[in-house]
């Protein structure tokens, strides 16, 4: 769908979470041909990048600027899945074992509320939607 104005959003997505509260789907920002994830709602699981707030039953999970920036990549190539050092190349830092624990506390802090969307299989971290 789109919308004429943030208003109009806000209302069909308000909308969307009372009456569909299982419902999946990403709020984009499009412009100049070029596409922004700028919301996720995943079951209970809101990713708001305009806010760069993570939220589960609609409690808001504390997460570093560091954190929510390996959220936002995984987020923006969720149909990929990546090891360790391809995260570390994309998001130029430095120290891979460092993002590997930030990683796995971040899988951990998330799965105390719900299962989490942040997973590992095989090595490879990505974004269960």
């Amino acid at each position: 769908m789109l919308f004429k104005n943030d208003l109009d959003r806000e209302r069909v997505e308000k909308i969307l979470q009372m009456n569909c509260p299982d419902l999946s789907y990403f709020l984009i920002n499009a412009e100049e041909n070029t596409f922004d994830v700028i919301k996720l709602q995943s079951g209970e699981w809101i990713i708001d990048k305009e806010k760069k707030e993570i939220l589960c039953k609609k409690e808001k999970i504390s997460v570093s600027e560091k954190e929510f920036q390996i959220i936002d990549f995984l987020l923006e190539n969720a149909v990929n899945k990546f090891t360790v050092e391809e995260i570390l190349y994309a998001l130029n830092m430095e120290d891979g074992y460092y993002l590997k624990q930030i990683i796995d506390n971040l899988i951990k802090k998330m799965q105390k509320y719900s299962e989490s969307l942040l997973q590992k299989a095989g090595g490879k971290y990505f974004i269960d939607i």
